[in-house]
């Protein structure tokens, strides 16, 4: 396990190697909610707002993550704000995704 849903977070994760699953508990059963590899991101909720995390994530196979701090992360913001852009889109793109398996 990567980290737990309830945890307090201070980092957020980018996939380098493997594969890491997104779980989130549905009226008590856990569920698996996306599969990520490598360039894609995680744990940015609990870096952006300050609160628990709302999801767990586990390693799938072996990975190597790179880890940001919110110092860090402000760094890169300020520094190349395209990472802002491509993180909202693939937010909105995820939000989407959410929507549609809640319709279902």
């Amino acid at each position: 396990s990567i980290f737990e849903a309830g945890e307090l977070g201070t980092e957020m994760y980018i996939v380098h190697e493997g594969r890491v699953e997104i779980l989130a508990k549905v009226q008590g059963t856990e569920k698996q909610l996306a599969v990520l590899e490598k360039g894609d991101f995680f744990g940015e909720m609990a870096l952006l707002e300050d609160q628990p995390r709302t999801a767990s994530a586990r390693a799938l196979t072996d990975v190597q993550l790179l880890q940001i701090n919110g110092s860090t992360f402000d760094q890169m913001l300020r520094s190349n704000p395209e990472i802002a852009v491509r993180m909202m889109r693939k937010l909105s793109r995820r939000l989407r995704e959410t929507d549609r398996q809640l319709q279902e």
